[in-house]
């Protein structure tokens, strides 16, 4: 979940749109990432609705995943200063 969860940040950040870190909704053009991770539409919407109702877990899996967008500029500045 973090890992797709990272995919979709990172694809909405591209793209420039308004994503509210607690957002979990997937656009048509983001279903490639279900895909990805060998997720259908029906396994999204239960997984959706399984970390809705526990949103402590939930705060757990977006703190990993900013950590990891985190780490990545990190990577990136890293390489920028070389």
């Amino acid at each position: 979940m973090v890992n797709m969860l990272l995919d979709l940040s990172i694809i909405k950040s591209i793209n420039n749109l308004n994503y509210e870190r607690n957002q979990l909704i997937i656009s048509p053009e983001d279903f490639y990432i279900l895909q990805k991770y060998d997720i259908d539409s029906l396994n999204w919407e239960l997984n959706k609705n399984y970390y809705s109702e526990r949103p402590k877990i939930l705060a757990l899996i977006y703190a990993r995943v900013q950590d990891s967008i985190e780490k990545k500029i990190d990577s990136l500045k890293d390489l920028k200063k070389r």
